[in-house]
């Protein structure tokens, strides 16, 4: 019996799937003459997600509680982060950081990381929900952004001084009935339409300037559906606000 079948077995009888992503390597070179078909699903029980979601229990605590040097501290550990990585490939060790954490920097949240390069875009992970604590979120995607996010070759160690790191902390994703009542500048963005989804942050549409119509245009692109997608009647909304701080700029 393959993987996948012995998986499918042991699953609950109770259980629905939902196709969260679906792609093809002949779609991404294409070339269809040996292609391969990738997906991802979601399996679960009546009543614990919502349209693909584990959405918490309950909300964490207030996000604009964190202090500003809970803030430094972050900051100061994506950097170290980023230059232990580049150097060694290995993330820096949890002894020397546990004594430096508050109670908050330990709870859940979703959190992105950003990097910029001279005012550009060098790379951008994060996770919309949270999965695990603050400060392991921030490592985490501080190392998937220089070395995971496929717009750009990986961070190199010569570069580690010419970048600024920013950090988004996030509120719990809410679904919102249409396009119209997403606040541009002051909300995130999450479009979902079958297979396909992107995630713009509160920042994104601010810093190039977009409109409300102009921001979900670039954003079906970026999920790889036509412009005019986020017109259609099928397609889902969800809002969500951030805390977003950084590093001074690097001239």
């Amino acid at each position: 019996m393959m993987p996948i079948q012995l998986l499918l077995k042991l699953l609950p009888d109770n259980v629905s799937g939902e196709i969260l992503k679906y792609d093809t390597s002949g779609h991404q070179t294409n070339n269809f003459s040996y292609s391969v078909s990738y997906a991802s699903i979601i399996f679960t029980k009546p009543g614990e997600t919502k349209s693909g979601f584990f959405l918490p229990k309950k909300e964490p605590t207030d996000l604009f509680l964190l202090t500003s040097e809970e803030k430094a501290r972050l900051l100061t550990l994506a950097r170290n982060t980023l230059e232990i990585y580049t150097k060694t490939g290995n993330p820096p060790k949890l002894d020397q950081i546990n004594n430096q954490l508050t109670l908050k920097l330990k709870e859940k949240y979703g959190v992105f990381v950003t990097l910029k390069k001279h005012g550009e875009l060098r790379g951008c992970i994060g996770h919309i929900l949270p999965k695990e604590p603050l400060f392991q979120g921030v490592i985490e995607n501080t190392i998937n952004s220089s070395s995971r996010d496929w717009r750009f070759n990986p961070v190199d160690t010569k570069e580690v001084s010419d970048i600024t790191i920013e950090i988004s902390v996030l509120g719990i994703p809410k679904r919102i009935p249409g396009s119209d009542n997403f606040m541009v500048g002051k909300e995130g963005i999450l479009i979902r339409k079958g297979p396909y989804s992107a995630v713009f942050l509160p920042q994104v549409a601010v810093e190039q300037g977009w409109d409300r119509a102009e921001t979900l245009c670039h954003l079906c692109q970026k999920a790889g559906l036509s412009r005019d997608a986020w017109k259609e009647d099928d397609m889902e909304f969800y809002v969500f606000t951030a805390d977003v701080f950084h590093e001074g700029v690097k001239s």
